[in-house]
């Protein structure tokens, strides 16, 4: 909270200086880039929390409709944790699963619990996840996945979470050397 108080405290200032360390000839070209990638990743940011709420509107919907006790709260869980890739579905799992056991007739509650999760999981991961992250970013759907996929493999946990802000980046980099090339001598001869 300290190291929190003064960033914030001398934020513009630092801003100001690293700005000022920028060669004055290329300076516009780089804080711009820098204040689209900044757009961008509140995009993605705004989109991962859209993707929340609607996992956790969906899941305790489903498992309000199928009887299970406290389907909003575990929805409400679900939610929050759709934030943390991968691990928090099985953070979020382990609650609706103890609520599944203590129901009249276990089995049919872990079944009830393991299909509304089962299906939510894959309407997120498949279909409105890759859309809405994505699309916030403007990234392909399947770039998206590809994203994550690489992400998760080569850096693990870490990798999941860098995944599509790094992708949005090799993106407009690759935008950007995309124009230069076309509008070079090369590209017209």
């Amino acid at each position: 909270p300290v190291v929190a108080f003064y960033l914030l405290r001398d934020w513009q200032p630092l801003l100001t200086f690293l700005e000022e360390l920028i060669p004055p000839n290329r300076r516009p070209a780089i804080v711009a880039f820098i204040e689209e990638y900044d757009h961008s990743l509140g995009k993605f940011f705004r989109g991962q929390l859209i993707e929340a709420a609607l996992v956790g509107t969906l899941t305790g919907i489903g498992l309000a409709l199928l009887g299970v006790p406290s389907a909003l709260l575990i929805g409400v869980i679900a939610g929050i944790f759709n934030l943390i890739p991968y691990i928090g579905l099985a953070i979020s799992a382990i609650p609706a699963l103890v609520v599944a056991l203590t129901m009249p007739d276990p089995l049919t509650g872990l079944l009830k619990v393991g299909g509304v999760f089962l299906v939510v999981q894959f309407i997120d991961g498949s279909v409105t996840g890759p859309r809405i992250v994505g699309g916030s970013v403007g990234l392909h759907p399947v770039v998206t996945m590809l994203a994550l996929a690489f992400g998760g493999a080569m850096l693990g946990f870490a990798g999941l979470l860098l995944a599509v802000p790094l992708a949005v980046l090799i993106k407009m980099v690759g935008v950007r050397l995309l124009v230069e090339y076309r509008a070079s001598g090369v590209y017209g001869s």
